[in-house]
């Protein structure tokens, strides 16, 4: 599929989802919904944090724990878009209901709608997406926050811990000069880190729905293209289970960041950036049969600065 085949593109933006009608199988709770409504809370929180699910009944609650864990100098407001889960995902948000500043249970047209929704349903200065298999350390929050009113930026990002329970476990370090690759290559931003100011999207649009891996890089090449300043914080660590869709499904994701960059402009040695990152990602799955873990840690860690291994830690 050429590039034409999906770009150019506009973004919904929050118009669009606040011009959408509700599913009629809509489920909903939380402390602003009420008489089936939902209502405005009564004062702006500082953050909200999104966690959009789809059958993450294994994970989801360590998510919640992890969010329920955090403090910051204002109110935080946390809410859950599901897309209308089988497997007891549904029940476990209804026991942690009171946690919830509002959850909603419905199908959805993938994971950048569920994205866009929680968006469209936030009311804090700042957001976070913190999916069903991520967690967040202790003071994560806090620190992203006061990053970016420290330093004048419109986000902040930092490092992203990748796990596979009893296999393996490494870091991705976030890249502090991202700017100066971002427009050829998806830089480390590491989405699941990064606290962005709720202004991002209000002014440059949400996530692109055509897009099923590499959303964010549309997103961050947008901002970027606007003169938005994000900060990379060395004291944040996310963690994030292997096996979402990123890591799943990496040859669309490829594309799709060889799509993104040539829609916003680059140039044609994109494309050799394209198979180099294919022949890494590809070689590394395929050696983890057939080297030593010693090895195959050394070799990725040669072909990537910022992969840092730890699953001997």
């Amino acid at each position: 599929m050429g590039d034409a085949a999906i770009f150019p593109f506009e973004p919904p933006t929050l118009a669009d989802y606040a011009a959408r009608v509700p599913h009629p199988d809509r489920q909903a709770g939380g402390r602003r919904f009420s008489d089936g409504k939902i209502i405005a809370p009564r004062r702006r929180p500082l953050i909200s944090v999104i966690t959009p699910s789809l059958n993450a009944a294994d994970t989801i609650e360590a998510t919640f724990k992890s969010v329920i864990g955090q403090t910051v100098s204002g109110e935080l407001e946390h809410i859950v878009v599901d897309a209308a889960s089988t497997d007891g995902t549904l029940q476990l948000i209804r026991n942690y209901e009171d946690h919830f500043s509002l959850w909603i249970s419905e199908p959805d047209d993938g994971i950048s709608d569920g994205f866009n929704k929680g968006v469209a349903l936030s009311t804090g200065k700042y957001i976070l997406h913190a999916l069903a298999d991520d967690t967040l350390d202790k003071g994560h929050l806090a620190a992203a926050i006061e990053a970016i009113e420290a330093k004048g930026a419109d986000f902040a990002f930092g490092d992203l811990h990748y796990f596979d329970p009893g296999g393996d476990s490494y870091i991705i370090k976030g890249n502090p000069r991202y700017a100066d690759t971002i427009r050829i290559n998806n830089p480390t931003l590491n989405h699941p880190t990064l606290v962005a100011r709720r202004s991002n999207f209000e002014r440059y649009g949400l996530f692109s729905n055509r897009l099923r891996v590499a959303m964010d890089y549309d997103i961050f090449l947008r901002w970027h293209g606007r003169g938005l300043r994000g900060v990379y914080v060395e004291t944040i660590t996310g963690h994030s289970r292997l096996g979402g869709a990123s890591d799943v499904k990496y040859l669309r994701g490829h594309r799709e960041v060889l799509q993104i960059a040539r829609a916003h402009g680059a140039g044609p040695r994109v494309y050799w950036i394209f198979l180099f990152k294919l022949f890494k990602t590809f070689s590394h799955k395929a050696l983890r049969h057939v080297l030593p873990d010693r090895a195959r840690v050394w070799l990725r860690g040669r072909f990537n600065r910022y992969y840092q291994d730890i699953t001997a830690a």
